[in-house]
């Protein structure tokens, strides 16, 4: 995630507080980190310790509850066109069919 248009003291993706509970769970509770340019971060954590809601939020998909998330210093949520022309995401089931070759995976396309 670089940008060039962004100073290189200031993130590029600041989470600041976040919490984000579904009902009586508690999915992300007071979340804090900052991405700056040409960091690399991973989310490792076991089943439902609040990756995929992590990621959900600073895409713009999910709202925080409490807290702020600023992506090229957008709110995700609020800006998320300006946000998604800018970010790709690559999902854990990558949506290929298992065995299948590249130009077969090209012709369903």
């Amino acid at each position: 995630m670089q940008d060039s248009s962004a100073p290189q003291h200031q993130p590029l993706l600041q989470v600041t507080g976040a919490v984000k509970k579904f009902g009586a769970h508690t999915a992300v509770d007071g979340l804090d980190f900052q991405v700056y340019p040409g960091e690399i971060v991973a989310l490792l954590g076991p089943n439902g310790a609040g990756k995929t809601t992590t990621i959900e939020m600073c895409e713009g998909f999910a709202r925080p509850d409490v807290g702020e998330i600023r992506l090229f210093g957008l709110d995700p949520a609020k800006e998320s066109d300006a946000v998604r022309s800018r970010i790709g995401v690559m999902l854990q089931g990558g949506g290929a069919y298992p065995g299948i070759r590249v130009g077969e995976m090209l012709k369903l396309v």
